[in-house]
């Protein structure tokens, strides 16, 4: 069972820094959906798209 603590933890905003450290660690080959971008592309462009990419997971969380 999850305390209300855990809970909490679990349902506060993501961070920057936590998006870009999953996207470092990502296999470079692979494409997460289906619009055949790599995870290479995310990884080289994440300092112009880091802000879109987060915004992206935020609405993702919000939507279930």
């Amino acid at each position: 069972m999850v305390g209300r603590d855990q809970n909490l933890a679990l349902m506060r905003a993501i961070t920057m820094e936590e998006v870009q450290e999953v996207v470092k660690f990502l296999e470079k080959d692979k494409a997460p959906g289906p619009n055949d971008f790599t995870v290479l592309f995310f990884q080289e462009t994440y300092p112009i798209l880091g802000k879109d990419i987060l915004e992206v997971v935020e609405e993702s969380q919000l939507s279930k």
